[in-house]
């Protein structure tokens, strides 16, 4: 169950995040940010169904840990959609996977206490070398600015926030009911994000950006899948080490470039797709260790 779990998780984060990217593109990552989780508010209720008052304050009582996550959420979205200026969609996913599946374990045994079996280590760690190999791979497309070096930077750096937030999201999930800590986590970041557009208004005079209503909606809609990545992602990690959810995640190279390769013309290349086949192999080895 806990692997089933982490799949449905990973499929729908995949789907969400490869649907957006047309719109990260089009606005700076911080309004894009709050854009897209203020849309939870609405599009993640199910996640409430069946919640009492007493679960709601249960999730409040932890606040420290909603605000953290938050705030990294909302750091790791502005960051990390900007690297999509400069890079394709199935090199940022695996810098940032690559990454983000080191963070974590890292991460999880330091805040969480959580240790894995060498064996388990060692195939995290086959995974996030052979997910980084596909990610510095060059492969230039005409609709982007392909600065290769900003857009590694962007991903890279972004990493931080996010295994901060999924860190801190794991804590509370397991202290008060996960689905309703997951609707909390999401929606919560908007607001982190409104606090940090305040600050970088008056600090730098550039307001939140204007969209059309037409374009928020296609937003929110596009970010609905979240329901799913989010709500298995809190049951997944109720029940097993956050570390391994974040490799198992790693399959989610193989629907993010044949996606971007339907939606955005952004194929890849014979390299690749073996770096895709490596990381595969290690994540099907990971339940039998």
């Amino acid at each position: 169950m806990f692997y089933l779990l982490a799949i449905g998780s990973m499929l729908g984060y995949t789907v969400q995040n490869v649907l957006l990217v047309r719109y990260a593109r089009q606005m700076d990552g911080l309004s894009f940010a709050f854009y897209r989780n203020i849309s939870f508010c609405i599009t993640l209720l199910p996640l409430c169904i069946g919640s009492t008052p007493g679960d709601v304050a249960l999730v409040f009582d932890h606040w420290h840990l909603l605000a953290v996550s938050a705030f990294m959420g909302g750091c790791s979205i502005a960051i990390s959609s900007a690297a999509y200026r400069s890079l394709g969609v199935g090199v940022v996913s695996t810098i940032t996977k690559a990454s983000s599946t080191l963070l974590m374990v890292v991460f999880a045994w330091w805040l969480l206490g959580e240790t894995l079996p060498p064996a388990s280590l060692l195939l995290i760690v086959f995974i996030a070398c052979a997910t980084f190999s596909l990610g510095i791979q060059r492969s230039p497309l005409p609709h982007l600015d392909n600065r290769h070096g900003r857009g590694m930077f962007l991903a890279l750096f972004g990493t931080v926030p996010l295994v901060f937030a999924f860190i801190s999201f794991t804590a509370l999930s397991r202290a008060a009911p996960p689905l309703l800590s997951g609707y909390f986590w999401e929606t919560s970041i908007a607001v982190a994000c409104i606090i940090l557009l305040l600050g970088r208004w008056v600090l730098t005079g550039q307001p939140l950006q204007n969209i059309s209503v037409k374009t928020f909606l296609m937003i929110a809609l596009c970010a609905s899948p979240t329901l799913i990545g989010t709500g298995l992602f809190a049951l997944a990690t109720r029940i097993g080490p956050v570390a391994i959810v974040g490799a198992v995640g790693s399959a989610s190279l193989v629907f993010t470039a044949l996606l971007a390769w339907l939606l955005y013309k952004e194929p890849l290349r014979g390299k690749q797709w073996l770096s895709i086949a490596a990381v595969m192999g290690g994540i099907a080895l990971l339940p039998l260790v």
